[in-house]
């Protein structure tokens, strides 16, 4: 159907990106969007149509009124990453010892160890960012926490289900440090979602940015870190999604007042939309959990909001 026809044609987009083919990319992305526009015209009713608040300059009092705590929100700490580094370190310091007393090493022998090991540690900060730690660390990490994997699934389905609301279709996602690793075949690819958002870079690249432009990009951002404090009350991770803000609002000259209004108002908007639709992002981060395709995603989200219509 039409939107098995989607994923084919964002499959081709993420393949023409990944061999760095960036005018064979820019081609497919228009090509989804003549398939948005022709083809599922009908079947996209929810996609761009979120209700908005009203934009204006809002107190972190009135964020209170509203049931926001935005310290609980905007300052992400995930400890989890830091635990299973530290357990490794444990566990390998451990193995460490009893290789000693058991083999009984020369000093020379147990130099070479050692430096081996350091060696192996700065080819990986070097030459690939420290992302082979990244991997084995996350994927441990999701092995030995489910609520670790429940809330990666919850974060990104808050970043896929803004966006489809504002109007930005998903492109694609992965979960894990390992799946983008296979997915992008780059070590400066973080797992979690990618957008067909060519416009928005073209407006950067300019110099130009439109305030509706500004707006949606602030709430996608904002997505992740909102649906864990509306599940949760309290974000972890998304630490990297403030930042990105952050430097696109500075790079943009706005002064403190003018970026924290932008970023209240945003945050505002992004958990009422988060709220108004938590069973269809419940849903949503399930079908992500398991891995299904971007058309099969905007089908459920569009089944759910129109079954509670």
């Amino acid at each position: 159907g039409p939107l098995s026809k989607l994923d084919e044609c964002l499959e081709r987009v993420v393949a023409a990106e990944v061999a760095g083919e960036l005018g064979l990319a820019a081609s497919a992305e228009i090509e989804v969007q003549a398939v948005v526009s022709r083809e599922l015209q009908g079947l996209l009713r929810s996609f761009g149509t979120a209700d908005q608040l009203p934009k204006r300059e809002l107190t972190l009092q009135e964020l209170r009124e509203n049931g926001v705590e935005a310290a609980s929100l905007l300052s992400p700490e995930d400890t989890t990453l830091d635990h299973v580094r530290k357990g490794l370190l444990a566990i390998v310091a451990l193995i460490g010892t009893v290789l000693i007393v058991a083999l009984h090493p020369t000093w020379f022998e147990l130099f070479r160890i050692i430096f081996a090991g350091f060696l192996a540690l700065l080819v990986d900060q070097v030459v690939t960012q420290g992302v082979l730690e990244l991997v084995v660390v996350d994927s441990i990490a999701r092995v030995l926490d489910p609520e670790y994997r429940i809330r990666v699934s919850q974060h990104e389905a808050g970043h896929f289900l803004v966006a489809y609301l504002l109007g930005i279709l998903p492109k694609a996602y992965t979960l894990s440090s390992l799946d983008a690793l296979v997915q992008y075949q780059s070590p400066n690819v973080q797992a979690g979602c990618v957008f067909c958002d060519g416009d928005f870079r073209r407006e950067v690249a300019s110099g130009s940015l439109s305030g509706r432009s500004l707006d949606r990009f602030i709430c996608v951002a904002l997505g992740g870190v909102a649906a864990e404090y509306v599940r949760f009350g309290q974000a972890r991770g998304g630490l990297t999604d403030i930042q990105q803000i952050e430097s696109v609002l500075q790079s943009l000259g706005f002064d403190q007042r003018r970026a924290s209004a932008e970023v209240r108002w945003a945050v505002l908007n992004t958990v009422s939309l988060l709220r108004r639709h938590a069973d269809t992002h419940l849903q949503l981060s399930e079908a992500m959990a398991r891995g299904a395709p971007i058309g099969e995603c905007i089908a459920l989200i569009e089944q759910d909001l129109c079954s509670s219509a």
